[in-house]
């Protein structure tokens, strides 16, 4: 009976149901790499890496700032019903997407016609990139709407599963039309998400008031926007951190090393997985009882979503901190087994560090912080491309993998820090109950 109480608790139970479409994303995600490393093989395999690591850095604008201040507002808003202000933020997004896009596109086209884009292949597929960044942005928003109604299932279903899905469809018509290659792989992740936009609008209709259709929206674009700066900076460097290895691997290195250290973080963000599946749950909790000022509510929440996240993390990293070469091997093939072994092992420790502090990030940005947010992601961020730019020349993707966890490691602590001495909360699996 009480195994059913704790069941039947709303965060436990979009936990589980977050839990297992990530859980049913994890062969999905991993098929496509797979069969994507072994079809157009580390040469090819590495220039659409590179791409596809420029996607959210090109689209932070439009994403990442967007999605922490809908959740927030959407969060706020929905608490005290207020559907103006719930109608405004949303519409304000959406108006902000097309407006980044359409500048990027005039910057890209000014750009081409001056002759300043490179001309080395891995640049060629830029214009596939420019593609894709309003469809990031447009699903951005329903991301950032879902998860403050405390929707996190809808939230990540499109995205985890249905893209994935529609991307191996549209991977196994190019192999039928004899067409498969980097390019047509890119078109493909583009028309997914397209896919997941008409069927998000769908889903978001019905899970909203319907008299919402009829509100007057109401605008507090200068307050909005105000905001939207912090949130953003902190998304473009949390996003810098999340992809400078390849990124500048790809300006600096060989594709083979590039394809590596793709192979290498797609394994070791399986280890902190559960930590982000706690995050897309928690953050209108978080919000919910910074509002009612019940700091008890919030180092509860820290704690256990700490513990629990390191919990199921730790088998995981110890797989692949003994077994990552065989398992690579296995999966990917022979070709890469032995150049992601390496950088595997390191950002896997990198990433038990990240799980071990818990959601320092989140706590701050959902308690009006996300200003102080930037103090510990901008050191972070400077000494990942500093050992990056100093590594990677002499060791490649290892050299890339340690810039990486040494920034993660930077992070956190200083996050730490400075959530203990705003919230007076530990986030990590040592803090009080």
């Amino acid at each position: 009976m009480n195994v059913q109480k704790i069941l039947k608790r709303p965060f436990i139970k979009k936990l589980l149901e977050v839990g297992l479409v990530k859980a049913l994303s994890i062969p999905l995600a991993l098929a496509i790499s797979v069969i994507l490393a072994r079809l157009l093989g580390a040469n090819d395999f590495g220039p659409y890496s590179f791409a596809m690591a420029l996607v959210p850095l090109l689209a932070l604008p439009v994403s990442g700032g967007v999605t922490a201040l809908l959740t927030r507002e959407v969060a706020a808003n929905k608490h005290v019903e207020n559907w103006p202000l719930y109608k405004g933020v949303m519409l304000s997004a959406y108006q902000w997407v097309v407006l980044v896009s359409t500048v990027l596109v005039v910057v890209y086209l000014c750009l081409a016609m001056a002759g300043w884009i490179p001309s080395e292949e891995k640049w060629g597929l830029l214009p596939y990139v420019i593609l894709l960044v309003p469809l990031v942005g447009l699903n951005a928003v329903r991301d950032g709407v879902f998860r403050g109604l405390k929707e996190p299932f809808w939230a990540i279903l499109p995205s985890q599963i249905l893209q994935p899905l529609i991307v191996l469809l549209g991977v196994v018509v190019l192999l039928y039309l004899d067409a498969l290659d980097k390019e047509n792989v890119l078109l493909s992740q583009a028309f997914a998400l397209f896919i997941l936009f008409l069927f998000s609008t769908v889903i978001l209709k019905k899970k909203q008031p319907s008299s919402i259709e009829r509100t007057q929206p109401f605008f507090k674009r200068k307050q909005w926007l105000s905001a939207l700066l912090p949130f953003s900076i902190i998304n473009i460097v949390s996003v810098l951190n999340a992809n400078v290895g390849i990124v500048l691997l790809g300006v600096m290195g060989e594709n083979e090393s590039v394809a590596a250290m793709r192979v290498a973080d797609k394994g070791a963000q399986l280890v902190n997985l559960p930590l982000v599946l706690i995050g897309l749950v928690m953050a209108p909790y978080v919000v919910a009882a910074w509002s009612n000022s019940d700091k008890a509510a919030l180092q509860r929440l820290a704690t256990k979503s700490s513990q629990g996240a390191l919990l199921l993390s730790f088998p995981c990293a110890l797989v692949f901190i003994f077994y990552g070469e065989e398992l690579v091997n296995l999966v990917f093939g022979q070709e890469y087994g032995a150049i992601s072994y390496a950088p595997l092992v390191i950002l896997t420790i990198g990433q038990l560090f990240n799980v071990f502090f818990g959601q320092v990030g989140l706590f701050l940005s959902m308690t009006g912080h996300e200003k102080i947010t930037l103090i510990g992601q901008a050191a972070s961020l400077l000494i990942n491309i500093l050992l990056c730019i100093a590594l990677i020349p002499v060791y490649g993707s290892v050299g890339a993998a340690i810039g990486v966890s040494v920034g993660l490691l930077v992070w956190n602590i200083l996050l730490f820090l400075l959530l203990y001495k705003y919230l007076d909360v530990k986030s990590w699996v040592f803090g009080r109950m």
